[in-house]
């Protein structure tokens, strides 16, 4: 099949429009609006989108992509509804492509494969054990962002954007350090309580006090704690039990166990137990002492 033949079977396939144009246009809060005005059959707007596209804009960190704005024949808008309303909350023009011309059957074939991960660019930059390194610094970007952490703020974690979690973790060369050092050496505790709340925390708690995090987790690890008094074994049967639970009803509650630890961590620090916060998990932890 010649060039021009296997051109014309796709947009034969898509049922585009066969005179399409294509160009980069600067795209004002003004035109975003009247753009938007015509965006009948469009997907509701999502919020957390709208907000991601903003801060990005705002923060100077807005990339131009070649991702485009799509605009049927008819003059409806078919995408790019997130990247508009950013443009107009920014209150500032952003150049985009624009696609006009198309038929409205092509909506059916956009925004239908799927999109980089926060793994997927960790892996692309040779980053080890990138799925829980991942996990690891939405944890720890949830935390420095809202200085709260336990099973209540951990279901209210801020919305972030790839771009959050990458300059986060390449902004702190401790954060992939630590991590990595967590993983590699408390696989046993790893296993209990997941890769994500092992290294978010194990990194959170060195920042403080690089020596008694050490001795918590590898206590933790090996669960050889001879008190039996000790709120540490408190803690280690705790969480073998959530564990064992969790199996069974295959369902994991993150935000139980970073509470349990983080009270647990802050015990050793300040020597303070609330009995209560045993029963009710749901308590906020405003600081990592």
């Amino acid at each position: 099949m010649s060039k021009n033949k296997k051109q014309l079977s796709i947009q034969t396939q898509l049922e585009v429009s066969l005179s399409p144009s294509v160009g980069i246009e600067l795209i004002t809060p003004e035109i975003a609006e009247e753009l938007l005005k015509k965006n009948p059959k469009n997907r509701p707007l999502k919020e957390d989108a709208t907000r991601r596209y903003r801060r990005e804009m705002e923060r100077g960190k807005w990339q131009f992509n070649g991702e485009s704005i799509k605009v049927c024949e008819d003059g409806s808008l078919m995408d790019g509804q997130h990247r508009l309303k950013a443009i107009i909350e920014f209150g500032a023009p952003q150049e985009l492509v624009v696609v006009r011309n198309l038929q409205r059957k092509a909506f059916s074939t956009i925004d239908i494969g799927k999109k980089r991960s926060v793994q997927d660019m960790l892996a692309i930059n040779g980053y080890q054990y990138y799925t829980q390194l991942s996990s690891a610094a939405k944890i720890i970007f949830m935390y420095n962002g809202t200085k709260e952490i336990g099973q209540s703020s951990f279901k209210a974690a801020r919305s972030y954007t790839i771009d959050d979690i990458l300059e986060l973790i390449e902004s702190d060369e401790n954060l992939y350090k630590d991590t990595l050092y967590a993983l590699l050496n408390y696989r046993t505790l790893w296993a209990t309580i997941g890769g994500s709340v092992t290294g978010a925390l194990f990194y959170l708690f060195a920042q403080r006090d690089r020596e008694l995090a050490l001795e918590m987790f590898s206590l933790l690890n090996s669960r050889a704690i001879g008190n039996p008094d000790s709120v540490l074994l408190k803690c280690s049967n705790f969480l073998i039990k959530e564990h064992m639970e969790r199996k069974v009803r295959r369902s994991s509650d993150t935000g139980y166990r970073i509470s349990l630890l983080v009270r647990t961590w802050n015990y050793m620090r300040d020597g303070l137990w609330d009995e209560r916060l045993v029963q009710d998990y749901s308590l906020p932890i405003q600081i990592i002492k």
